[in-house]
């Protein structure tokens, strides 16, 4: 398949799990505290509760609005909707814009781990039972359909050893996290180091992708889901790649590979740039942080991460200018509610100021390279 001549992956599309995944799919002893979702308006809200614990934070203002905005869009989900949103809907929304090959994270899952009350035993039974599942959702067509493993970090061996599982198992690609758990840690404390070292050793891709739900984000300190929503993405994947590149994780690790999801791509150069400049100021001060890294934040940047691009994201063209086209990814972001499917492919390839080099790059290659495709 080709879109326009064009081969195509999505680097994260987004699966709609059954709304009783975790009951079904838990081990037995959880059962009862099995997080539980709604489908609040035709099965495109994404709320999940875990009985007893948090679910799903409200925002104080504009809830109806929201809901509105998902209502009108839905009908562009009828065919998914009709089926619940199975494997074979899937494949059928790949097809009408064009994709090749998928790698699919969560929906409901992308907050179910994001509380720091869960025991860590729980937490895993959780990780296990979602990627049970996408394992044999991906079955249906496993050369189109990759997985995004769900990762506990509430006890850091319960998620050194779901990743060594979901990979070695269940073939996955790709780790999906959701960001640090805990307000005392970061991605560049030495607690996650035995994550770091055997993710590089399995070859497999750690994907950061926040969600709206999380008490922890900078997006919480907003009521309005629209301001929210327009800080959460963005901002959370720049404090994870200041972490992750300053803090000194991709030189001690210099084979991880890492994606920056769905916060859109052209912050890149400005961060890049505030990096570059600060530690090399601060490096003849001695700072400690800046005087471990033998390289600098760009050049770990450009040899390790990849940040994805929304398809009408028309600054791209800058981003592309100030570093590069080696280092952004696409996804239509099916089968959210602001998502451009079924026109998330034609919208990119409609953007002025693309070459034909850059659109093979974003729409195929990088990702191919990151996912090990």
């Amino acid at each position: 398949m080709a879109k326009n001549g064009y081969k195509v992956i999505d680097s994260e599309m987004h699966v709609n799990e059954p709304q009783d995944l975790w009951e079904r799919y838990i081990a037995a002893e959880y059962k009862d505290r099995a997080p539980r979702s709604t489908y609040l308006i035709r099965g495109l809200d994404f709320r999940t509760e875990i009985p007893g614990g948090k679910g799903r934070r409200s925002f104080t203002t504009t809830p109806d609005a929201h809901a509105q905005m998902t209502l009108n869009e839905s009908v562009k989900y009828d065919h998914a909707i009709a089926r619940d949103f199975d494997s074979v809907s899937q494949i059928d929304a790949m097809n009408t814009e064009g994709v090749d090959i998928a790698v699919l994270y969560p929906s409901r899952g992308l907050g179910v781990l994001q509380h720091e009350e869960l025991d860590p035993p729980f937490a895993l039974a959780i990780s296990r039972a979602y990627n049970d599942w996408l394992y044999e959702f991906c079955q249906h067509d496993p050369q189109r359909l990759k997985g995004a493993a769900m990762i506990p970090l509430h006890d850091i061996d319960d998620a050194v050893l779901e990743c060594r599982r979901a990979v070695e198992e269940l073939g996955m690609v790709a780790f999906f996290p959701g960001h640090c758990p805990h307000k005392e840690l970061q991605w560049h404390e030495p607690f996650f180091d035995p994550l770091w070292a055997e993710v590089q050793r399995l070859g497999v891709t750690w994907g950061i992708h926040e969600g709206i739900n999380r008490d922890l984000n900078v997006g919480s300190r907003f009521g309005p889901y629209v301001m929210s929503h327009i800080v959460n993405r963005p901002i959370e994947n720049m404090l994870s790649c200041t972490s992750i590149i300053v803090g000194g994780v991709l030189e001690r690790f210099p084979e991880l590979k890492v994606a920056l999801l769905e916060g859109n791509c052209s912050w890149a150069p400005f961060l890049l740039d505030r990096m570059d400049e600060h530690v090399e100021r601060l490096a003849k001060g001695g700072d400690p942080y800046s005087t471990a890294l033998k390289l600098t934040p760009s050049e770990y940047f450009k040899r390790q991460c990849t940040v994805t691009m929304e398809s009408d994201e028309s600054t791209v063209r800058h981003v592309i200018d100030a570093i590069g086209d080696d280092c952004i990814t696409f996804t239509t972001d099916f089968p959210h509610s602001d998502a451009y499917y079924p026109h998330a492919t034609e919208t990119i390839l409609g953007l002025p100021g693309l070459t034909d080099t850059n659109k093979r790059k974003i729409l195929w290659d990088n990702s191919a390279r990151i996912y090990g495709l």
